[in-house]
């Protein structure tokens, strides 16, 4: 009881650890069907990385209560993502020109995110992508497939995080109730365990 009731406790209703693992998965499947790709064309393993990383980012960004929102907010990040990606990638050649960009980019990120909890999804899909095409050094003749790897990416965490382990509110209220339990019972062996020391 007492392992539970501190497992509880640092993360009551397991909503830390559901994002972990929904995080992880999504960035393996991304990952795995990126590195089928590059096995049979012999892309980059760049966009491999590319791919995994927007799915952890896309999982972490979109943060509604409410599923439907959560879809419709992970899909719309697909388009400010691909045109982070394209502007990102052509613009990598010309330095001044891409970090003049890059500080239009992220004030317009910063700017959106006003309008939460949307805003702040999509302009993290704005932000990321032209951050890691400037760092990863992205090249004019890795675009399609990297414009690839965001679509895939992005739907790895839809599929994991919107429809195949979805939170349920339901779910969520016992694993909270039952948290609450577990603290109350810690509680009351700690008032018991105090009575019998003054009694003694």
């Amino acid at each position: 009881m007492a392992l539970r009731t501190a497992l509880t406790g640092v993360d009551p209703g397991w909503a830390r650890l559901r994002l972990a693992a929904i995080a992880t998965a999504a960035m393996v499947l991304a990952a795995g069907i990126m590195s089928v790709l590059r096995a049979l064309t012999g892309i980059s393993v760049t966009v491999v990385m590319f791919a995994a990383v927007l799915a952890m980012i896309s999982n972490l960004a979109v943060n509604e209560p409410d599923l439907n929102r959560r879809r419709v907010t992970t899909v719309a990040m697909v388009l400010p993502a691909a045109l982070a990606v394209l502007g990102g990638t052509l613009l990598a050649p010309y330095r001044v020109i891409a970090d003049v960009v890059f500080v239009v980019v992220i004030m317009i990120a910063v700017y959106v995110r006003r309008f939460v909890p949307r805003g702040f999804a999509l302009g993290m899909a704005g932000f990321m992508p032209y951050f890691f095409t400037q760092f990863l050094h992205a090249t004019a003749s890795e675009l399609g497939w990297l414009l690839i790897a965001t679509a895939i990416g992005i739907s790895s965490t839809l599929l994991m995080g919107c429809w195949l382990f979805a939170e349920r509110p339901e779910r969520t209220l016992a694993r909270l109730v039952q948290a609450f339990r577990a603290h109350v019972y810690a509680v009351i062996e700690a008032v018991a365990d105090v009575l019998v020391a003054t009694r003694s």
